[in-house]
């Protein structure tokens, strides 16, 4: 075995110099990687502790702009921008909702803050937080996650939220069904549920877990596409500080730290509540049709209406009847289109949220 002196360049001592500073570069990130990797378990989430965000909001406005008004039987529709419409909302990078159409609610919405003061060291002083307003939700994340392999058995999720007395939490993995031209939910797995006995405020948020879920191995694997999903009944006000997905059979049933993996190009992956006032062209394209052309591009993996979202304040009509990546066209009634035109202006009190994520996934059917 050779020795670092037989390995020595032959010439100067600038050579030997700078062959030593290569290596001992190369050795000191060896190292490095090595401790990352004790530091914790690693989270297959991304933005897991809803810190990244393309926009600040003020409540007022993220309120406004993010509220779903949901009328009981009526199923929701993702080409529809109020009323019970989406049924979907996009939240922050990574993350959505969806809202059940059997019950009324008024302004359900989870809107991304910064963390609410604490004196207390109960939460990741790295966390932000999700606000809740909302009684009824579930709040998810698609990932793709690793399969093969022979410690890529079993998967296993938890999330740190506070909540008030009687409140329902469910927290689960659904298996996803990227077949078709959408992306749908098959099957959910690992559901607890927990009920809380007492209101649980800023300073003292409880950790839900899922069961482990197995992940069968075959010599040839279907998409490893997953959810993992936090789904509220009789809620109200609360927040949620943080989440985890991790392969239990590698890091164990419950680890205590996790590495968390930073999205750098996220801008690309998700746009919040840009006005359709900046779009670069509206034209009239059919009766009371309106075509909004703007100068980039949205991706969609799957049904364009699972990646752009229009949300409308004031004109119930509006209806999205068609989505190209540099284009999307609304229908209105004739009374919205002529008050509309008579603004000269089709872009007002409409926003879109953009997110290479689909939503729209079918938690409540």
């Amino acid at each position: 075995m050779s020795t670092l002196k037989d390995r020595l360049p032959a010439g100067s001592a600038r050579n030997k110099i700078e062959f030593l500073a290569e290596l001992m570069e190369l050795t000191v990130a060896e190292l490095y990687e090595k401790i990352a990797g004790l530091g914790g378990a690693e989270n297959l989430l991304v933005n897991p502790r809803f810190n990244e965000c393309w926009t600040s909001q003020s409540g007022a406005l993220a309120h406004m702009v993010r509220s779903l008004h949901m009328t009981a039987g009526v199923k929701p529709d993702l080409s529809l921008t109020v009323g019970n419409g989406r049924g979907s909302m996009l939240v922050t990078n990574g993350w959505a909702m969806e809202v059940p159409f059997d019950k009324t609610q008024s302004y359900p919405s989870l809107v991304a803050n910064g963390r609410p003061s604490s004196w207390k060291q109960t939460v990741d002083r790295e966390s932000g937080a999700l606000q809740v307003l909302c009684r009824d939700f579930t709040l998810y994340q698609v990932v793709t996650v690793p399969m093969n392999g022979m410690d890529h058995k079993a998967l296993k999720g938890r999330f740190t939220l506070t909540g008030v007395k009687g409140a329902t939490v469910t927290v689960g993995i659904a298996k996803l069904s990227p077949y078709n031209n959408s992306m749908d939910l098959s099957w959910r797995y690992g559901e607890n549920t927990y009920v809380m006995d007492k209101t649980h405020h800023i300073d003292e948020p409880i950790t839900v877990e899922t069961q482990s879920v197995d992940l069968y191995q075959y010599a040839r694997s279907g998409p490893g596409v997953y959810a993992l999903f936090l789904k509220v009944e009789n809620g109200g006000s609360a927040y949620i500080y943080d989440a985890a997905l991790w392969h239990s059979e590698v890091d164990g049933e419950s680890p205590t730290r996790f590495i968390n993996h930073r999205q750098p190009d996220s801008y690309g992956h998700f746009i919040d509540s840009d006005p359709l006032s900046g779009a670069a062209k509206f034209e009239t394209v059919a009766p009371n049709t309106v075509k909004y052309s703007f100068n980039r591009h949205f991706p969609y993996m799957y049904d364009p209406r699972q990646h752009l979202i229009i949300n409308c304040r004031d004109y119930k009509s509006a209806k999205v009847t068609d989505i190209k990546p540099d284009s999307l066209t609304i229908e209105f009634s004739q009374a919205d289109y002529t008050k509309l035109n008579g603004m000269n202006d089709f872009g007002y009190n409409f926003w879109l949220q953009y997110s290479s994520m689909p939503v729209g996934l079918g938690f409540y059917r």
